[in-house]
């Protein structure tokens, strides 16, 4: 039996298809080998190398969010791409993240690597933050932008319509006085008699 292949299976397989493709090279924004280092790292250690993976990814997120703005589309589907996106940069965090090992250190305590734990999330925690607001603040400058560059090119044809009417307004004064100038004296001769 042939089954048949409709426009709709073929959109969403390659959607799906991009996706796959769109996060495994997403997932690849940080070095394996700096991974690797954090799995074997003390917890207590984790600032030292949270942060610089994490400003990897933080750059490559930003990267997106100045590239996808650029587009001259409405806000609206802009936005519903870099939330995706954001959704995606969370996922990379807690990705990395989940390479903490607990235990790694020997001599720690079990209290001292709770609290080490605790800071190494709230380190995850400022960088989602801090993309999160940066995206905000980029959707809300582009938004302006673009709501005030609609508004100047509506002004500039108000403006344009007003610049005719004004030369048409000229014309017809210009054709009142040249009439006068044609018929002297015909107003008056009209109203003597």
């Amino acid at each position: 039996m042939i089954k048949k292949i409709t426009a709709g299976k073929i959109a969403a397989g390659l959607i799906i298809l991009l996706f796959v493709e769109n996060h495994a090279a997403f997932a690849l924004a940080v070095d394996q080998k700096k991974l690797e280092a954090l799995r074997d790292a003390p917890i207590e250690d984790c600032e030292r190398h949270l942060r610089p993976l994490f400003d990897v990814e933080l750059r490559e997120f930003q990267k997106f969010i100045e590239e996808n703005f650029q587009n001259k589309s409405i806000n609206s589907s802009l936005t519903n791409i870099a939330l995706s996106r954001y959704r995606e940069y969370k996922l990379a965090l807690k990705q990395i993240f989940l390479y903490l090992k607990p235990g790694a250190d020997a001599d720690a305590t079990y209290f001292s690597e709770i609290s080490a734990y605790g800071q190494c999330k709230n380190i995850m925690d400022f960088y989602a933050d801090s993309a999160k607001e940066q995206m905000m603040r980029h959707i809300k400058n582009t938004t302006a932008i673009k709501k005030t560059a609609i508004l100047l090119e509506k002004y500039q044809a108000i403006n344009n319509q007003l610049r005719q009417l004004n030369l048409d307004i000229a014309q017809i004064y210009g054709l009142f006085k040249s009439f006068e100038a044609k018929l002297p004296g015909f107003l008056q001769y009209c109203i003597t008699k």
